[in-house]
C-alpha cells in the first residue's frame, strides 16, 4: 500500500511540474505585466530584466521532444531567441510609455489585457517586437500559482464531485429562495408562519419538532 501511495505521489509531482510553470518562469513573466513597469524602481528593473529575459529565452526558445518513446514529435521553439534579444529595446520603451495608463482606474479590463490591447491596436508596434506579443499571449492563458487560481480549481473539483451531483434531485432540501416586498423583518408574522409550517405535515417540513 505504501509503495502505491509513493508511486502516486511521484506521478502527481511529475504531472504538476510538466503542466505548471516554475517559480522562476512565473517571475520572469512579470516583465509582460504593467505592474512591473509602473513600480518606478528603474535600477531594480534594469538589473533584473536581463535575468528574466534569459529565463524566458531558455524556456521558450528551444524545441522540445514530446510524446512517448514509441511516438515522439519534435515541437519547434515557440519564440526566436535572437529576435527576443534584439527587440528588447523597443519593448522596454513601449512598456514604460503605456504601463502607467493601463494601471489607472476604472479597471474595466485586467491591466494586463488593457495594456496589450492598446499595444496591439498600434499596428506599427507589432512588427517591432513580435516575439513579446507571443509571450504576452502565453502570459494571458498561463495558470500561475496564486490563491485565487487554487480556489477556482477547488470550486471546479466540487462541482464535479458526487456531493454536488446528488443535489440535483434533492435541491429543495437545502435551498429555498423567495423574493417579496410585502413584509420586512419587523412586521413579518413569524408565529403564523411557524404554525403553518409545523402543521403542514412531514412532506413539507422534512422533519418533526419535539
Amino acid at each position: 500500500m505504501f509503495v502505491a501511495y509513493a508511486e502516486a505521489a511521484v506521478s502527481l509531482k511529475s504531472e504538476l511540474i510538466r503542466r505548471f510553470p516554475s517559480h522562476g518562469l512565473m517571475n520572469a513573466m512579470g516583465i509582460l505585466y504593467p505592474q512591473y513597469w509602473a513600480r518606478g524602481n528603474t535600477e531594480a528593473m534594469e538589473l533584473n530584466f536581463p535575468k528574466h529575459l534569459r529565463v524566458l529565452a531558455d524556456f521558450y526558445g528551444y524545441g522540445r521532444i514530446m510524446g512517448k518513446k514509441d511516438v515522439q514529435v519534435l515541437v519547434p521553439a515557440l519564440i526566436d531567441r535572437e529576435l527576443l534579444m534584439t527587440q528588447q529595446r523597443i519593448f522596454k520603451t513601449a512598456m514604460r510609455a503605456n504601463s502607467p495608463t493601463a494601471m489607472q482606474p476604472p479597471f474595466v479590463l485586467n491591466p494586463l489585457n488593457n495594456l496589450w490591447r492598446t499595444l496591439d491596436a498600434t499596428s506599427c508596434l507589432i512588427g517591432e517586437f513580435l516575439e513579446y506579443f507571443k509571450l504576452a499571449e502565453m502570459a494571458v492563458v498561463h495558470v500561475l500559482g496564486s490563491v485565487k487560481d487554487e480556489r477556482c480549481f477547488s470550486l471546479v473539483n466540487f462541482l464535479k464531485s458526487k456531493v454536488r451531483n446528488n443535489l440535483e434531485g434533492h435541491l429543495q432540501l437545502v435551498v429555498g429562495m423567495f423574493s417579496q416586498r410585502i413584509f420586512n423583518l419587523k412586521i413579518f408574522p413569524y408565529d403564523a408562519a411557524f404554525s403553518y409550517w409545523l402543521n403542514g405535515g412531514e412532506r413539507f417540513r422534512y422533519g418533526l419538532t419535539a
